[in-house]
C-alpha cells in the first residue's frame, strides 16, 4: 500500500504559549499527534475524572528534509498518515484545523491544504 500523506500548514507555540521548550524538527523521526478540532484550544478535553483524553489522537510523521521549525512562524509540511488503513484519517480534509500533540500537551495548531480525502 502506498504511503498516505496530507500537506498542511503547521505553526508551533511559543514556551510562554504552553509549547515545546525547543524547536521542532522537520523530519521522519518527528511523530507527534494531531487532534482535529479549534486551533485556539490550549487544554486536552478530558473524562469526567480527568485522566482519559475523549479526542481522538492521529498519529502523524512529519515528511520534510530536516528543516529546524521555530515557534510563532508558519511552515508548510507534509504529514504522513502513520496507521492509515487501521484507524481512520478520514476527518483530514482540506481546510481541517487541527492541534499538534505530545502527550496531553499541545504544542502547535495546523490547518489541512491538500488532502486525499477532500471532495
Amino acid at each position: 500500500m502506498d504511503r498516505v500523506r496530507i500537506q498542511a500548514r503547521v505553526t508551533f507555540l511559543t514556551q510562554a504559549e504552553g509549547g515545546r521548550k525547543s524547536p521542532a524538527w522537520n523530519f521522519d523521526r518527528y511523530r507527534p499527534h494531531v487532534v482535529v478540532g479549534d486551533p485556539d484550544q490550549r487544554e486536552v478535553l478530558l473524562a469526567e475524572y480527568g485522566r482519559t483524553a475523549v479526542e481522538a489522537y492521529l498519529g502523524v510523521c512529519f515528511d520534510g528534509d530536516g528543516e529546524e521549525m521555530l515557534p510563532g512562524k508558519q511552515y508548510e509540511v507534509s504529514l504522513l498518515l502513520l496507521y492509515f488503513g487501521a484507524v481512520e484519517y478520514e476527518e483530514l480534509v482540506s481546510g481541517a484545523a487541527f492541534t499538534i500533540r505530545e502527550g496531553h500537551r499541545i504544542v502547535g495548531f495546523g490547518e489541512v491544504l491538500e488532502s486525499p480525502f477532500s471532495p
